[in-house]
């Protein structure tokens, strides 16, 4: 993948992560406030968000790896995989769990990790 591209996607995918961390954290907020409705239609605006992050780090992973900042497809395979079983069976409060435990961790680290290097972009 060609440098420029890579710079402009982790540049994309910092600004990105300052709204969707947020988002996130809203509605975990819902979920543990018994909104259901509400979460269920902020977490439907957040999962292709959520889906183009996973798509953006997999795809510059050999990158971020050289600022050690750690990819583990498998695990985010895995994790993407009960998160839409949860999704599918209605377990709300496993798919709080998920988001709250695994997902905003996993973005809240790409996040530091991104933050901490300086993508020039032409």
């Amino acid at each position: 993948m060609d440098d420029n591209i890579v710079n402009e996607s982790l540049y994309s995918l910092d600004k990105y992560l300052d709204r969707l961390i947020p988002g996130i954290e809203e509605i975990i907020k819902c979920f543990s406030e018994d909104k259901e409705g509400e979460a269920l239609k902020l977490l439907i605006e957040a999962i292709e968000g959520i889906n183009w992050c996973i798509k953006v780090v997999i795809l510059t992973k050999p990158t971020l790896e050289t600022y050690d900042i750690e990819v583990d497809e498998k695990k985010i395979k895995d994790l993407l995989l009960e998160f839409e079983n949860a999704l599918k069976n209605e377990d709300y409060v496993y798919v709080n769990d998920l988001l709250e435990y695994e997902m905003l961790d996993l973005f809240t680290y790409w996040k530091k990790g991104i933050s901490n290097v300086s993508f020039t972009v032409n």
